[in-house]
């Protein structure tokens, strides 16, 4: 069975905001809860993962699919755009946040989905 993920992509001088969970980077975002909107999902999880930051601007980007890294199911992100503004400081779900250099990328551990989404960008 196919899961989804909402998440947004934010690119700020040449670099793209990232999250740690577990061992693996991947694009801030999550789960919908049943019956709510993609964009209330993307507000929610932005809120519980950096409750200092908030995104305007968001506009639909596109939907990867991919291997989760540690259950293995298939995943559908469906990506937004997104412009963040304020402190990037991780709540306790997540191990780390930061922006990072497009061209530093091969040194994260990043998703399967991740990846496709950072190759998109060349």
């Amino acid at each position: 069975m196919e899961r989804i993920a909402i998440n947004v992509l934010a690119i700020r001088d040449n670099e793209i905001l990232l999250v740690k969970k577990n061992e693996t980077w991947i694009l801030p975002g999550g789960k919908p809860m049943e019956g709510e909107s993609e964009m209330d999902c993307l507000q929610r999880e932005i809120k519980e993962e950096l409750p200092l930051v908030e995104v305007s601007n968001i506009r639909y980007f596109n939907d990867f699919v991919g291997i989760t890294p540690h259950k293995g199911d298939m995943l559908r992100a469906k990506v937004y755009w997104g412009d963040v503004k304020g402190e990037i400081k991780p709540n306790a779900e997540i191990n780390s946040a930061q922006w990072v250099k497009r061209e530093k990328m091969e040194e994260y551990a990043l998703s399967d989905i991740t990846q496709k989404i950072v190759n998109a960008l060349k």
